[in-house]
Formats: C-alpha cells, sequence, structure tokens
C-alpha cells in the first residue's frame, strides 16, 4: 500500500492546510545549522492577498495521520508573481526583527560552558537543553567582543570543540566528541544511530578528502605581560603539526584547551557528503549510518521538498 506524503500548517488564525492544499504547487523545509536560520517556504498558484508580516506559522510533514512538527516560524517576505499569478511565502524559525542582533562586549571568566548558555538563553527568552559534557567544561577566560549572543555562542562552541544550534526557541549544545541524538520538536530523544538502507536511497555521493594528517597543534601568542611570543604545542606528534596563531588566553589551561578543541577537529578526517531519499523525520545533528557501507556520518544541513511528484529530502553531512 503506497502512503500518501501530508502536510498541516497551522497560522494564527488556525489550521489553514485545505486553504493551501488546494493551489499548492511546492513546499520546503531548509533544516540547517550555525549562523543559518530554519526556513520553510511554499508557492501558490494564486495571487493572496498580503499578511502582516510577523505571522507565525507551525509546519508539520510525514505521511496520512503520522506527521511530524519540523518547527515555528515567522513570515518574513511574500513575494507575488503576476505574469505567472503566484504566490511565494517564506518564513525562518528566528524572527529576525527580534533582539537577538543587539551586540555585546563583555568577558566571561571563571564559568561554565552551561552557564554562558543559561544566561544567554534568559537575555534572549529562550529555552536551552546542553550534554553532560557542556555541564562539566569549564571556561577559564573568554571574551565576547562586540557580538550578538548566537553567533558568539557558535563561535565559542566551534572554538572549544561543541555543536551550538538554535532549534524552535531551544538553544541545543552538543559534544563533537560523541555521537549527537535525534534533537525532536518536542525535545525526545530518538536513538543516536539511524540506519539507512543503501538501496532505499535516490541518490548518494561521498567525498575523503585528507584532513586526518596532523597528530599536533603548535599555538602561538604574544604574551603582553613579558613582551614576547609564545608557543604551546598540542599533541604528541612531530610529523605534521598545525600552526595556529591565537589572541593572548588568560593561562595555559584556556590555551590547552583551545589547542585540544582544534586538534580534534582535524582528526575528526575530511569525509564529506550528500544524499536523497523518501522524505521521513531527520533532523540536523542527527547520527547515522548505511547499511553495506562501513562509517557513521552526521547530518550538517536537510532539505524538504514536497510537491506534486511526492516527498523526499536532500541530506548534506560529514564524517
Amino acid at each position: 500500500m503506497v502512503v500518501k506524503p501530508a502536510f498541516k500548517i497551522i497560522a494564527e488564525e488556525g489550521d489553514i492546510t485545505q486553504k493551501i492544499a488546494k493551489n499548492l504547487i511546492s513546499l520546503t523545509y531548509e533544516d540547517k545549522e550555525n549562523l543559518q536560520s530554519d526556513e520553510m517556504s511554499f508557492t501558490l498558484a494564486a495571487l493572496y492577498e498580503k499578511k502582516p508580516f510577523g505571522t507565525k506559522l507551525e509546519l508539520h510533514l510525514g505521511y496520512a495521520d503520522n506527521l511530524f512538527l519540523c518547527g515555528l516560524f515567522t513570515v518574513q517576505t511574500i513575494t507575488k508573481n503576476y505574469l505567472e499569478k503566484t504566490t511565494e511565502v517564506r518564513a525562518t524559525a528566528v524572527n529576525f526583527a527580534s533582539r537577538q542582533k543587539e551586540k555585546k562586549s563583555r568577558i566571561w571568566e571563571q564559568t561554565t560552558l552551561e552557564d554562558i548558555v543559561k544566561k544567554i538563553a534568559e537575555e534572549e527568552k529562550l529555552d536551552y537543553d546542553v550534554d553532560a559534557a557542556a555541564k562539566e567544561y569549564t571556561i577559564i577566560s573568554e571574551l565576547q567582543d562586540n557580538t550578538a549572543n548566537m553567533p558568539f555562542l557558535i563561535m565559542l562552541g566551534h572554538k572549544r570543540g561543541f555543536r551550538i544550534f538554535q532549534k524552535n526557541d531551544t538553544i541545543y549544545v552538543r559534544d563533537k566528541n560523541v555521537k549527537i541524538q535525534e534533537i525532536k520538536a518536542d525535545t525526545t530523544k530518538a536513538p543516536s544511530i539511524l540506519t539507512l538502507k543503501l538501496n532505499s536511497l535516490y541518490s548518494l555521493e561521498i567525498t575523503d578528502a585528507n584532513r586526518n594528517v596532523y597528530d599536533a597543534v603548535l599555538l602561538e601568542w604574544q604574551d603582553t605581560k613579558r613582551g614576547v611570543t609564545r608557543e604551546l604545542k598540542i599533541g604528541g606528534g612531530n610529523t605534521q603539526i598545525y600552526k595556529m596563531k591565537i589572541s593572548e588566553p588568560k593561562s595555559d589551561a584556556e590555551a590547552i584547551q583551545i589547542g585540544e578543541a582544534k586538534l580534534f577537529s582535524l582528526q575528526r578526517g575530511g569525509i564529506t557528503g550528500s544524499l536523497e531519499t523518501q522524505g521521513r523525520e531527520f533532523r540536523v545533528g542527527q547520527r547515522f549510518k548505511i547499511d553495506e557501507l562501513d562509517g557513521e556520518w552526521t547530518a550538517n544541513s536537510i532539505s524538504h521538498n514536497f510537491d506534486g511528484s511526492g516527498y523526499k529530502i536532500s541530506v548534506e553531512f560529514e564524517g
């Protein structure tokens, strides 16, 4: 039995699915990582009246009575093509009219990554969800230099070896060292490893670049008190050393944290890829494997595409 793809869109005035479905040309949901906001868009075969910006939309995708919540979105643009008589609506998961763009300057000292995330979540009126590693990770000193809160957090995570991203009014923090569980819209956790069948994929490409060649990181910074350039080596290798200039740390312990995170990033390997398959619930950060192939990968971005020909997803991933 063929299961028919389905969707549901709920606006502030109620369920508008039927109103949209009768003229729907295409519907797309982009699940993204880091500084990019999740986005949904749909194109209709009609010229619709303009809705006020700020309209909230709730998107669900799936099959028949089995739909999953993609997220909550705020309408940003409505574009009408008067010759083709179509209307395109684009909405983002982050309201770009909000105060999240406000830049701040401050120093975070003798704290934990969880405490920084908690404070910023309070300022932005968001929830937060951090893993055990983030709860225990000490930040000796970190400068937020005229930077908005979310870009600062994402850069901090990248620097210290964590994956930090915002989904559905929640800031998530996951250690890149561990297998990342799927983040569902209802905050429940799915099994950490998803298995896809090779024969179910419409396409699959994997590129293996030779990045896993560094066995040490050499940090260099200017010691302003002594007026000298200092170096600190992280890792025991002597063959391939990655040289990295950093701003002056508060202590050697802070420099070691930065160096260890960079070395881990370099040694993760340069495996990247993309695949297409039948539409299903699949989230950025999902760890998965493919039967008949060795290795495990993490989804970096996912595009859900729903139209008259069916429902499919395109996934970009890394190893």
